[in-house]
C-alpha cells in the first residue's frame, strides 16, 4: 500500500504514513469482524465523511 501512495514520487513515501495508518485502522479485520481502532479504544474513530 506504501508503494501506492509514494508511486509519483519514492522519496515522499515518509509524508504519506498518516494516510496509511488511517487506513489500515479502519480497515475491518476478516476474523475479528472489528477495526482495529475498535479493539484498541472500543470505539471506531470518526471518518472524514462523519464530519460533514
Amino acid at each position: 500500500m506504501l508503494a501506492q501512495y509514494a508511486q509519483e514520487n519514492p522519496k515522499s513515501w515518509d509524508q504519506h504514513l498518516s494516510k496509511l495508518a488511517f487506513s489500515i485502522r479502519t480497515s475491518v479485520n476478516e476474523t475479528t469482524g472489528d477495526t482495529p481502532a475498535y479493539l484498541n479504544f472500543g470505539r471506531d474513530p470518526k471518518l472524514p465523511l462523519d464530519l460533514l
